[in-house]
Protein backbone atom coordinates (compact mmCIF):
# COMPACT_ATOMS: atom_id res chain seq x y z
CA UNK A 1 0.00 0.00 0.00
CA UNK A 2 1.68 3.10 -0.84
CA UNK A 3 0.48 6.37 1.61
CA UNK A 4 1.40 9.55 0.55
CA UNK A 5 1.94 13.47 1.84
CA UNK A 6 3.93 12.67 5.60
CA UNK A 7 5.20 15.66 7.13
CA UNK A 8 8.15 15.55 9.83
CA UNK A 9 5.95 13.48 12.08
CA UNK A 10 3.82 11.36 8.98
CA UNK A 11 -0.20 10.77 10.19
CA UNK A 12 -1.95 7.74 9.29
CA UNK A 13 -5.37 7.97 10.84
CA UNK A 14 -7.66 4.75 11.03
CA UNK A 15 -11.80 4.91 12.11
CA UNK A 16 -11.94 1.85 14.39
CA UNK A 17 -15.53 0.42 14.75
CA UNK A 18 -15.89 -2.32 17.02
CA UNK A 19 -19.21 -4.80 17.86
CA UNK A 20 -18.93 -7.62 20.95
CA UNK A 21 -20.17 -9.86 23.01
CA UNK A 22 -20.96 -8.32 26.13
CA UNK A 23 -19.93 -11.46 28.17
CA UNK A 24 -17.36 -11.02 30.42
CA UNK A 25 -16.22 -14.85 30.02
CA UNK A 26 -16.63 -15.57 26.52
CA UNK A 27 -16.27 -19.55 25.20
CA UNK A 28 -16.71 -20.96 21.64
CA UNK A 29 -18.80 -19.90 19.00
CA UNK A 30 -19.84 -16.41 20.48
CA UNK A 31 -20.51 -13.30 18.46
CA UNK A 32 -18.15 -11.48 16.47
CA UNK A 33 -17.53 -7.70 16.12
CA UNK A 34 -15.12 -5.87 13.30
CA UNK A 35 -13.26 -2.74 13.03
CA UNK A 36 -12.18 -1.10 9.65
CA UNK A 37 -9.41 0.92 8.74
CA UNK A 38 -9.18 3.98 6.53
CA UNK A 39 -5.40 4.40 6.47
CA UNK A 40 -4.47 8.52 5.44
CA UNK A 41 -0.68 8.97 4.63
CA UNK A 42 1.77 9.73 2.05
CA UNK A 43 4.66 8.30 -0.31
CA UNK A 44 4.77 5.16 1.83
CA UNK A 45 4.63 1.66 1.41
CA UNK A 46 3.46 -0.46 4.20
CA UNK A 47 3.33 -4.12 3.49
CA UNK A 48 1.64 -5.09 6.93
CA UNK A 49 0.65 -3.66 9.88
CA UNK A 50 0.70 -5.90 13.52
CA UNK A 51 -2.08 -5.55 15.89
CA UNK A 52 -1.81 -5.89 19.88
CA UNK A 53 -5.01 -6.54 21.87
CA UNK A 54 -4.58 -6.29 25.58
CA UNK A 55 -6.85 -5.82 28.55
CA UNK A 56 -6.13 -2.16 30.36
CA UNK A 57 -4.43 -4.43 33.53
CA UNK A 58 -2.13 -5.89 30.53
CA UNK A 59 -3.27 -9.07 29.75
CA UNK A 60 -2.44 -9.91 26.16
CA UNK A 61 -5.38 -11.07 24.49
CA UNK A 62 -4.30 -11.71 21.16
CA UNK A 63 -1.67 -10.25 18.46
CA UNK A 64 -1.04 -11.09 14.59
CA UNK A 65 -0.38 -9.41 11.20
CA UNK A 66 -2.45 -7.75 8.97
CA UNK A 67 -0.90 -8.01 5.48
CA UNK A 68 -1.71 -5.18 3.48
CA UNK A 69 -3.32 -5.84 -0.66
CA UNK A 70 -2.47 -3.77 -3.68
CA UNK A 71 -5.40 -0.74 -4.41
CA UNK A 72 -6.97 -2.52 -6.52
CA UNK A 73 -8.03 -5.35 -4.14
CA UNK A 74 -11.14 -3.95 -3.06
CA UNK A 75 -10.97 -5.85 0.02
CA UNK A 76 -13.62 -4.79 2.54
CA UNK A 77 -11.69 -2.84 5.61
CA UNK A 78 -12.83 -4.88 8.46
CA UNK A 79 -11.11 -6.08 11.61
CA UNK A 80 -13.30 -8.63 13.55
CA UNK A 81 -13.10 -9.04 17.26
CA UNK A 82 -14.92 -12.11 18.11
CA UNK A 83 -16.22 -13.16 21.95
CA UNK A 84 -14.86 -10.39 23.81
CA UNK A 85 -16.31 -9.98 27.29
CA UNK A 86 -17.32 -6.40 28.77
CA UNK A 87 -14.05 -4.48 30.20
CA UNK A 88 -11.22 -2.58 29.72
CA UNK A 89 -9.16 -2.89 26.62
CA UNK A 90 -6.15 -1.11 24.74
CA UNK A 91 -5.60 -1.82 20.56
CA UNK A 92 -1.84 -0.93 19.63
CA UNK A 93 -1.31 -0.85 15.66
CA UNK A 94 2.45 -0.73 13.88
CA UNK A 95 4.14 -1.25 10.76
CA UNK A 96 6.75 -0.93 8.53
CA UNK A 97 6.97 0.92 5.43
CA UNK A 98 9.67 2.14 2.76
CA UNK A 99 9.83 5.91 0.64
CA UNK A 100 10.19 5.64 -2.80
CA UNK A 101 14.42 6.55 -1.80
CA UNK A 102 14.42 3.04 -0.35
CA UNK A 103 14.08 4.65 3.44
CA UNK A 104 12.68 2.91 5.96
CA UNK A 105 10.35 4.46 7.95
CA UNK A 106 8.87 2.70 11.02
CA UNK A 107 4.99 3.32 12.43
CA UNK A 108 2.95 3.17 15.36
CA UNK A 109 -0.09 4.33 17.01
CA UNK A 110 1.61 4.40 20.44
CA UNK A 111 1.49 7.85 21.91
CA UNK A 112 3.16 9.60 25.11
CA UNK A 113 -0.29 9.56 26.74
CA UNK A 114 -0.67 6.04 25.66
CA UNK A 115 2.54 3.67 24.98
CA UNK A 116 0.48 0.69 25.19
CA UNK A 117 -2.02 1.24 22.34
CA UNK A 118 -5.79 3.38 22.00
CA UNK A 119 -8.02 2.38 25.07
CA UNK A 120 -11.91 1.40 24.34
CA UNK A 121 -14.56 0.34 26.52
CA UNK A 122 -17.08 -2.30 26.06
CA UNK A 123 -19.90 -2.05 28.01
CA UNK A 124 -22.18 -5.40 28.98
CA UNK A 125 -24.72 -6.18 26.00
CA UNK A 126 -22.90 -3.60 23.91
CA UNK A 127 -23.21 -5.23 20.20
CA UNK A 128 -21.04 -2.30 18.01
CA UNK A 129 -18.83 0.12 19.88
CA UNK A 130 -17.07 3.18 18.07
CA UNK A 131 -13.58 3.58 18.66
CA UNK A 132 -12.35 6.77 16.67
CA UNK A 133 -9.76 7.41 15.06
CA UNK A 134 -6.21 5.77 15.19
CA UNK A 135 -3.24 7.25 14.14
CA UNK A 136 -0.49 6.06 12.68
CA UNK A 137 3.20 8.33 13.26
CA UNK A 138 5.83 7.25 10.65
CA UNK A 139 9.17 8.78 11.67
CA UNK A 140 11.91 9.33 9.24
CA UNK A 141 14.24 12.42 9.09
CA UNK A 142 13.90 15.91 6.66
CA UNK A 143 10.93 14.79 4.76
CA UNK A 144 8.08 17.33 4.39
CA UNK A 145 4.70 16.84 2.30
CA UNK A 146 1.51 18.26 2.86
CA UNK A 147 -1.22 17.56 1.42
CA UNK A 148 -3.33 13.98 -0.02
CA UNK A 149 -4.39 10.77 1.03
CA UNK A 150 -5.07 6.80 0.27
CA UNK A 151 -6.84 3.43 1.35
CA UNK A 152 -5.83 0.16 2.62
CA UNK A 153 -8.37 -2.26 2.46
CA UNK A 154 -7.23 -4.77 6.16
CA UNK A 155 -9.07 -7.00 7.96
CA UNK A 156 -8.62 -9.62 10.66
CA UNK A 157 -10.85 -11.96 12.99
CA UNK A 158 -10.00 -12.51 16.51
CA UNK A 159 -11.89 -15.58 18.10
CA UNK A 160 -11.10 -18.21 20.63
CA UNK A 161 -11.30 -22.20 21.04
CA UNK A 162 -12.35 -23.78 24.51
CA UNK A 163 -10.79 -27.03 24.74
CA UNK A 164 -11.21 -28.88 28.13
CA UNK A 165 -12.19 -25.50 29.36
CA UNK A 166 -9.27 -23.83 28.40
CA UNK A 167 -9.95 -21.04 26.26
CA UNK A 168 -7.15 -19.86 23.62
CA UNK A 169 -7.44 -16.92 21.21
CA UNK A 170 -6.59 -17.30 17.94
CA UNK A 171 -7.04 -14.71 15.10
CA UNK A 172 -7.22 -14.98 10.88
CA UNK A 173 -7.40 -12.91 8.29
CA UNK A 174 -8.15 -11.29 6.03
CA UNK A 175 -11.92 -12.87 5.87
CA UNK A 176 -12.67 -11.63 2.13
CA UNK A 177 -10.04 -12.18 -0.43
CA UNK A 178 -10.35 -11.25 -4.20
CA UNK A 179 -8.73 -12.47 -6.96
CA UNK A 180 -7.34 -10.51 -9.53
CA UNK A 181 -7.23 -12.16 -13.48
CA UNK A 182 -3.32 -12.33 -14.67
CA UNK A 183 -3.37 -13.41 -18.49
CA UNK A 184 -5.18 -17.05 -17.95
CA UNK A 185 -4.84 -16.73 -14.44
CA UNK A 186 -7.31 -15.78 -11.11
CA UNK A 187 -4.84 -14.99 -8.64
CA UNK A 188 -6.04 -14.46 -4.98
CA UNK A 189 -3.70 -12.13 -3.00
CA UNK A 190 -2.86 -11.65 -0.23
CA UNK A 191 -2.34 -15.00 1.49
CA UNK A 192 -5.26 -15.20 4.70
CA UNK A 193 -2.79 -15.59 7.93
CA UNK A 194 -4.23 -17.50 10.91
CA UNK A 195 -2.37 -17.56 14.25
CA UNK A 196 -3.11 -19.75 17.32
CA UNK A 197 -2.18 -17.56 20.72
CA UNK A 198 -0.65 -21.12 21.44
CA UNK A 199 -0.01 -19.70 25.43
CA UNK A 200 -1.18 -22.90 26.90
CA UNK A 201 1.23 -25.85 26.34
CA UNK A 202 -0.89 -28.96 26.68
CA UNK A 203 -2.84 -28.36 23.74
CA UNK A 204 -1.81 -29.02 20.09
CA UNK A 205 -3.58 -28.19 17.22
CA UNK A 206 -4.43 -29.22 13.90
CA UNK A 207 -5.99 -27.72 10.44
CA UNK A 208 -7.78 -28.81 7.91
CA UNK A 209 -9.04 -27.10 4.51
CA UNK A 210 -11.20 -27.84 1.65
CA UNK A 211 -9.12 -29.90 -1.34
CA UNK A 212 -8.61 -29.19 -3.98
CA UNK A 213 -10.24 -25.71 -3.30
CA UNK A 214 -7.57 -23.85 -1.10
CA UNK A 215 -3.83 -24.84 -0.16
CA UNK A 216 -3.20 -24.25 3.83
CA UNK A 217 0.56 -24.04 5.53
CA UNK A 218 1.06 -24.10 9.26
CA UNK A 219 4.18 -24.61 11.14
CA UNK A 220 5.22 -27.48 13.30
CA UNK A 221 2.85 -26.78 16.21
CA UNK A 222 0.04 -25.36 13.75
CA UNK A 223 0.20 -22.50 15.57
CA UNK A 224 0.52 -20.24 12.86
CA UNK A 225 0.20 -20.50 9.22
CA UNK A 226 -1.26 -19.04 5.90
CA UNK A 227 -4.02 -20.29 3.77
CA UNK A 228 -3.98 -19.92 -0.02
CA UNK A 229 -7.02 -19.35 -1.83
CA UNK A 230 -7.03 -20.76 -5.43
CA UNK A 231 -10.86 -20.98 -6.71
CA UNK A 232 -14.31 -18.86 -6.71
CA UNK A 233 -16.40 -19.47 -2.79
CA UNK A 234 -16.62 -19.46 0.38
CA UNK A 235 -14.32 -21.80 2.28
CA UNK A 236 -14.55 -23.60 5.78
CA UNK A 237 -11.32 -23.91 7.71
CA UNK A 238 -11.37 -26.31 10.79
CA UNK A 239 -9.43 -25.54 14.06
CA UNK A 240 -8.92 -28.86 16.22
CA UNK A 241 -7.21 -28.66 19.76
CA UNK A 242 -6.84 -31.83 22.08
CA UNK A 243 -5.92 -31.54 25.63
CA UNK A 244 -6.03 -34.71 27.51
CA UNK A 245 -7.66 -36.57 25.55
CA UNK A 246 -10.53 -34.14 24.65
CA UNK A 247 -10.65 -32.53 21.69
CA UNK A 248 -12.87 -29.70 20.73
CA UNK A 249 -13.29 -28.28 16.57
CA UNK A 250 -13.98 -24.97 15.12
CA UNK A 251 -14.81 -23.79 12.04
CA UNK A 252 -14.45 -20.54 10.20
CA UNK A 253 -15.42 -19.12 6.78
CA UNK A 254 -13.01 -17.36 4.26
CA UNK A 255 -14.60 -15.74 1.23
CA UNK A 256 -12.59 -15.98 -2.01
CA UNK A 257 -14.47 -13.98 -4.60
CA UNK A 258 -13.12 -14.33 -8.26
CA UNK A 259 -15.76 -12.68 -10.12
CA UNK A 260 -13.35 -9.85 -11.12
CA UNK A 261 -10.80 -12.44 -13.06
CA UNK A 262 -13.90 -12.44 -15.61
CA UNK A 263 -13.08 -15.89 -17.34
CA UNK A 264 -15.08 -16.79 -20.43
CA UNK A 265 -15.98 -20.18 -21.69
CA UNK A 266 -16.04 -20.23 -25.54
CA UNK A 267 -13.63 -17.02 -25.95
CA UNK A 268 -10.40 -18.96 -27.27
CA UNK A 269 -8.48 -19.14 -24.49
CA UNK A 270 -7.95 -21.35 -21.83
CA UNK A 271 -8.45 -19.18 -18.63
CA UNK A 272 -8.74 -20.30 -14.87
CA UNK A 273 -10.24 -23.42 -14.12
CA UNK A 274 -10.94 -24.31 -17.51
CA UNK A 275 -9.23 -27.55 -19.39
CA UNK A 276 -9.71 -26.31 -22.46
CA UNK A 277 -11.19 -23.22 -24.98
CA UNK A 278 -10.86 -24.30 -28.48
CA UNK A 279 -13.05 -25.66 -31.68
CA UNK A 280 -11.40 -29.12 -31.54
CA UNK A 281 -13.59 -32.59 -31.45
CA UNK A 282 -11.59 -33.21 -27.71
CA UNK A 283 -12.89 -29.85 -25.87
CA UNK A 284 -16.64 -29.20 -25.03
CA UNK A 285 -17.32 -26.00 -25.98
CA UNK A 286 -20.12 -25.50 -24.08
CA UNK A 287 -18.62 -26.57 -20.35
CA UNK A 288 -14.75 -26.40 -21.60
CA UNK A 289 -14.23 -29.15 -20.56
CA UNK A 290 -11.79 -32.41 -21.98
CA UNK A 291 -13.80 -34.90 -24.06
CA UNK A 292 -11.73 -38.16 -24.98
CA UNK A 293 -12.19 -38.33 -28.81
CA UNK A 294 -10.74 -41.70 -29.93
CA UNK A 295 -7.72 -40.98 -32.78
CA UNK A 296 -7.25 -37.70 -32.63
CA UNK A 297 -3.91 -37.77 -32.22
CA UNK A 298 -4.07 -36.40 -28.21
CA UNK A 299 -4.11 -39.02 -25.23
CA UNK A 300 -6.23 -38.06 -22.63
CA UNK A 301 -6.97 -39.38 -19.48
CA UNK A 302 -7.79 -43.26 -19.71
CA UNK A 303 -7.38 -43.85 -22.79
CA UNK A 304 -4.56 -44.35 -25.64
CA UNK A 305 -3.30 -43.42 -29.58
CA UNK A 306 -3.25 -44.27 -32.25
CA UNK A 307 -5.78 -47.15 -31.98
CA UNK A 308 -5.56 -50.47 -33.64
CA UNK A 309 -1.99 -51.05 -32.50
CA UNK A 310 -0.62 -54.17 -29.71
CA UNK A 311 -1.51 -52.02 -27.14
CA UNK A 312 -4.04 -50.01 -28.07
CA UNK A 313 -7.63 -50.90 -29.16
CA UNK A 314 -9.63 -49.86 -32.31
CA UNK A 315 -11.42 -47.90 -29.41
CA UNK A 316 -8.37 -46.22 -28.05
CA UNK A 317 -9.00 -49.08 -24.35
CA UNK A 318 -4.85 -49.26 -23.37
CA UNK A 319 -4.23 -53.25 -23.79
CA UNK A 320 -1.21 -55.81 -22.61
CA UNK A 321 0.04 -57.73 -25.48
CA UNK A 322 -0.31 -61.26 -25.61
CA UNK A 323 -0.35 -63.87 -28.07
CA UNK A 324 -3.37 -64.19 -30.23
CA UNK A 325 -3.97 -60.47 -29.80
CA UNK A 326 -2.99 -60.56 -33.80
CA UNK A 327 0.22 -58.11 -33.61
CA UNK A 328 3.42 -60.02 -33.55
CA UNK A 329 5.42 -58.10 -30.33
CA UNK A 330 7.93 -59.40 -27.93
CA UNK A 331 9.39 -63.22 -28.07
CA UNK A 332 6.22 -63.83 -30.50
CA UNK A 333 7.39 -65.62 -34.09
CA UNK A 334 3.83 -65.45 -35.33
CA UNK A 335 0.33 -64.71 -35.27
CA UNK A 336 -2.63 -65.96 -35.04
CA UNK A 337 -1.91 -69.18 -33.58
CA UNK A 338 -3.23 -72.36 -33.59
CA UNK A 339 -2.22 -72.31 -37.46
CA UNK A 340 -0.22 -74.77 -39.52
CA UNK A 341 2.60 -72.35 -39.36
CA UNK A 342 2.06 -70.88 -35.95
CA UNK A 343 1.90 -72.89 -32.57
CA UNK A 344 -0.36 -72.32 -29.97
CA UNK A 345 2.29 -70.08 -27.94
CA UNK A 346 2.82 -68.23 -31.15
CA UNK A 347 6.20 -69.39 -32.45
CA UNK A 348 7.04 -70.67 -36.11
CA UNK A 349 6.12 -74.03 -37.08
CA UNK A 350 8.73 -75.20 -39.97
CA UNK A 351 9.01 -77.89 -42.20
CA UNK A 352 7.21 -79.48 -44.72
CA UNK A 353 3.18 -79.42 -44.66
CA UNK A 354 3.29 -75.91 -42.84
CA UNK A 355 1.45 -74.46 -45.61
CA UNK A 356 5.00 -72.55 -46.56
CA UNK A 357 7.13 -73.26 -49.41
CA UNK A 358 9.98 -73.80 -47.48
CA UNK A 359 14.02 -74.68 -49.23
CA UNK A 360 14.42 -77.93 -50.35
CA UNK A 361 10.77 -78.03 -50.70
CA UNK A 362 9.02 -78.31 -54.54
CA UNK A 363 5.90 -77.53 -53.40
CA UNK A 364 3.55 -77.20 -50.24
CA UNK A 365 -0.27 -76.86 -49.83
CA UNK A 366 -0.27 -77.65 -46.06
CA UNK A 367 -3.79 -79.67 -45.08
CA UNK A 368 -4.14 -80.00 -49.38
CA UNK A 369 -0.64 -82.14 -48.88
CA UNK A 370 -1.70 -85.50 -50.42
CA UNK A 371 -0.32 -88.94 -51.52
CA UNK A 372 -3.96 -90.05 -53.29
CA UNK A 373 -5.62 -87.10 -54.96
CA UNK A 374 -4.36 -86.20 -58.40
CA UNK A 375 -2.22 -83.05 -58.94
CA UNK A 376 -1.95 -82.83 -55.20
CA UNK A 377 1.46 -81.73 -53.87
CA UNK A 378 2.11 -84.94 -52.43
CA UNK A 379 3.05 -85.66 -48.44
CA UNK A 380 6.88 -85.45 -49.22
CA UNK A 381 6.36 -81.56 -50.66
CA UNK A 382 7.39 -82.86 -54.15
CA UNK A 383 5.22 -82.22 -57.10
CA UNK A 384 3.28 -84.90 -58.94
CA UNK A 385 4.55 -87.13 -61.05
CA UNK A 386 4.79 -90.25 -63.10
CA UNK A 387 5.79 -93.12 -60.95
CA UNK A 388 4.06 -91.63 -57.53
CA UNK A 389 0.79 -94.41 -58.32
CA UNK A 390 -1.73 -91.35 -58.83
CA UNK A 391 -2.98 -90.65 -62.55
CA UNK A 392 -2.25 -87.37 -62.73
CA UNK A 393 -2.71 -84.56 -65.42
CA UNK A 394 -0.92 -85.66 -68.27
CA UNK A 395 -1.08 -89.37 -67.31
CA UNK A 396 -3.23 -91.97 -68.47
CA UNK A 397 -1.88 -94.33 -66.06
CA UNK A 398 0.62 -95.09 -63.29
CA UNK A 399 2.74 -96.73 -62.13
CA UNK A 400 4.33 -97.37 -65.14
CA UNK A 401 5.59 -100.75 -66.09
CA UNK A 402 6.73 -103.02 -69.04
CA UNK A 403 3.81 -104.16 -69.58
CA UNK A 404 0.50 -101.40 -70.34
CA UNK A 405 1.89 -98.64 -68.77
CA UNK A 406 4.70 -96.67 -70.13
CA UNK A 407 7.81 -94.80 -68.58
CA UNK A 408 6.06 -91.69 -69.20
CA UNK A 409 3.08 -93.11 -67.66
CA UNK A 410 0.86 -93.31 -70.76
CA UNK A 411 -1.69 -96.24 -71.62
CA UNK A 412 0.45 -99.25 -74.23
CA UNK A 413 -2.15 -101.67 -76.00
CA UNK A 414 -0.58 -104.88 -76.73
CA UNK A 415 0.68 -103.76 -79.89
CA UNK A 416 2.27 -100.85 -78.44
CA UNK A 417 3.99 -103.38 -76.03
CA UNK A 418 5.00 -105.52 -78.94
CA UNK A 419 6.32 -102.54 -80.94
CA UNK A 420 8.15 -101.26 -78.49
CA UNK A 421 9.48 -104.83 -77.34
CA UNK A 422 10.77 -105.56 -80.86
CA UNK A 423 11.95 -102.29 -81.41
CA UNK A 424 14.13 -102.44 -77.96
CA UNK A 425 15.54 -105.92 -79.68
CA UNK A 426 16.59 -103.85 -82.84
CA UNK A 427 20.30 -104.09 -82.71
CA UNK A 428 19.83 -100.76 -85.17
CA UNK A 429 17.09 -98.62 -83.17
CA UNK A 430 16.95 -100.10 -79.36
CA UNK A 431 19.69 -97.57 -77.59
CA UNK A 432 17.73 -94.36 -80.27
CA UNK A 433 14.44 -95.55 -79.16
CA UNK A 434 15.06 -95.97 -75.34
CA UNK A 435 17.42 -92.98 -75.20
CA UNK A 436 15.25 -90.55 -77.70
CA UNK A 437 11.43 -91.16 -78.12
CA UNK A 438 11.18 -93.80 -74.55
CA UNK A 439 12.37 -90.81 -72.07
CA UNK A 440 10.51 -87.88 -73.63
CA UNK A 441 6.28 -88.44 -73.37
CA UNK A 442 5.45 -86.06 -76.77
CA UNK A 443 7.78 -88.50 -78.36
CA UNK A 444 6.02 -91.86 -76.96
CA UNK A 445 2.39 -90.18 -77.39
CA UNK A 446 2.81 -89.50 -81.03
CA UNK A 447 4.81 -93.08 -81.50
CA UNK A 448 2.18 -94.34 -79.69
CA UNK A 449 -0.93 -92.46 -81.96
CA UNK A 450 0.38 -93.40 -84.90
CA UNK A 451 0.78 -96.83 -84.13
CA UNK A 452 -2.80 -96.97 -83.23
CA UNK A 453 -4.37 -95.13 -86.32
CA UNK A 454 -1.63 -96.44 -89.14
CA UNK A 455 -1.70 -93.21 -89.87
CA UNK A 456 2.66 -93.31 -90.94
CA UNK A 457 1.87 -95.77 -93.78
CA UNK A 458 2.29 -94.78 -96.77
CA UNK A 459 3.08 -90.89 -95.77
CA UNK A 460 3.79 -89.57 -92.65
CA UNK A 461 1.54 -86.59 -93.28
CA UNK A 462 -1.70 -88.55 -92.83
CA UNK A 463 -1.09 -88.33 -89.19
CA UNK A 464 -1.66 -84.22 -89.64
CA UNK A 465 -4.27 -83.88 -92.30
CA UNK A 466 -6.04 -87.32 -91.74
CA UNK A 467 -5.78 -87.63 -95.76
CA UNK A 468 -3.50 -90.17 -97.50
CA UNK A 469 -3.29 -87.42 -100.77
CA UNK A 470 -0.40 -85.63 -99.30
CA UNK A 471 -0.48 -83.08 -102.10
CA UNK A 472 -4.16 -82.31 -101.47
CA UNK A 473 -3.40 -82.29 -97.54
CA UNK A 474 -0.45 -79.87 -98.33
CA UNK A 475 -2.68 -77.65 -100.42
CA UNK A 476 -6.02 -77.80 -97.85
CA UNK A 477 -6.90 -74.75 -96.12
CA UNK A 478 -4.27 -73.74 -92.92
CA UNK A 479 -5.92 -73.28 -89.61
CA UNK A 480 -4.14 -74.27 -86.49
CA UNK A 481 -5.17 -76.61 -84.97
CA UNK A 482 -6.53 -78.75 -87.47
CA UNK A 483 -9.56 -80.47 -86.79
CA UNK A 484 -8.91 -84.05 -85.03
CA UNK A 485 -10.17 -87.66 -87.19
CA UNK A 486 -10.02 -90.83 -86.67
CA UNK A 487 -6.87 -90.82 -88.75
CA UNK A 488 -4.87 -88.02 -87.11
CA UNK A 489 -2.32 -87.32 -83.86
CA UNK A 490 -3.23 -83.88 -84.42
CA UNK A 491 -3.55 -83.51 -80.41
CA UNK A 492 -0.43 -85.28 -79.80
CA UNK A 493 1.50 -83.81 -82.56
CA UNK A 494 0.18 -79.50 -81.67
CA UNK A 495 1.91 -80.33 -78.00
CA UNK A 496 5.29 -80.69 -80.12
CA UNK A 497 4.43 -78.03 -82.43
CA UNK A 498 4.91 -73.99 -82.15
CA UNK A 499 2.39 -72.64 -83.92
CA UNK A 500 3.01 -73.75 -87.79
CA UNK A 501 2.27 -71.50 -90.35
CA UNK A 502 0.56 -73.59 -93.35
CA UNK A 503 0.01 -77.36 -93.66
CA UNK A 504 3.18 -77.46 -95.92
CA UNK A 505 5.24 -75.57 -92.83
CA UNK A 506 3.41 -78.24 -90.72
CA UNK A 507 4.00 -81.76 -92.37
CA UNK A 508 7.99 -80.49 -93.20
CA UNK A 509 8.36 -80.36 -89.91
CA UNK A 510 7.61 -84.06 -88.83
CA UNK A 511 10.96 -85.14 -89.62
CA UNK A 512 13.03 -82.20 -87.91
CA UNK A 513 15.09 -83.10 -84.98
CA UNK A 514 13.97 -80.35 -83.18
CA UNK A 515 10.62 -81.35 -82.81
CA UNK A 516 8.90 -83.75 -80.11
CA UNK A 517 7.55 -86.12 -83.06
CA UNK A 518 10.77 -86.11 -85.16
CA UNK A 519 12.22 -89.30 -83.52
CA UNK A 520 9.12 -91.29 -83.40
CA UNK A 521 8.88 -90.75 -87.36
CA UNK A 522 12.47 -91.41 -87.63
CA UNK A 523 11.83 -94.98 -85.91
CA UNK A 524 8.99 -95.75 -87.77
CA UNK A 525 11.02 -94.61 -90.95
CA UNK A 526 13.57 -97.33 -90.23
CA UNK A 527 11.39 -99.95 -89.70
CA UNK A 528 9.46 -99.66 -92.60
CA UNK A 529 12.68 -99.67 -94.57
CA UNK A 530 15.54 -101.58 -92.23
CA UNK A 531 13.54 -103.95 -89.73
CA UNK A 532 10.64 -105.41 -91.59
CA UNK A 533 10.64 -108.19 -88.47
CA UNK A 534 8.63 -105.19 -86.50
CA UNK A 535 6.51 -103.72 -89.32
CA UNK A 536 3.71 -106.22 -88.22
CA UNK A 537 3.19 -104.73 -85.30
CA UNK A 538 4.32 -101.16 -85.52
CA UNK A 539 3.20 -100.06 -89.34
Amino acid sequence: MKLRNFSLVTALTASALFGCSAEQNPSAGEKDSSVSFNLLAGDVSIAAIDYDLNTQAGADVVNGSIQVPDDDSQHVPLLGIQSLGSGDYLLLLSATGTRPSGATVSCTSATTASPLGTPFHLNPGEQNHFVGDITLRCTETNQVDTTGSATADVSVVVDVINVGGVVEPFTYGPRNVKGKKNGSLCEFTPKVHIKVAGTHTGITYSWAAPAPDGTLTMNATNTEGDYQCVSNGTKTLTLTGTSGGQSTSKSITVNCDASACSFECGNGIKEGTEQCDDTTPHCNQATCTIVPVCNDGVTDTGECEPPGTATCSATCVPLTPSCGDGFVTGSEQCEPPGTLVCSSTCQNIVGCGNGVLESGEQCDNGTGNSNTTPGACRTNCTNPSCGDNVVDTGEQCDPPTSGSCSATCQTVSARHVACHDCLVANANLGEYQTTSCDTVAACTAVQNCAIDKDCFSPVAAVCWCGITDIDACRATSFTFPPPTTALNCVPELTAGYSNPTSNVDATDRLFLDIYPASPAFAILNVVEAFAPECAASCL
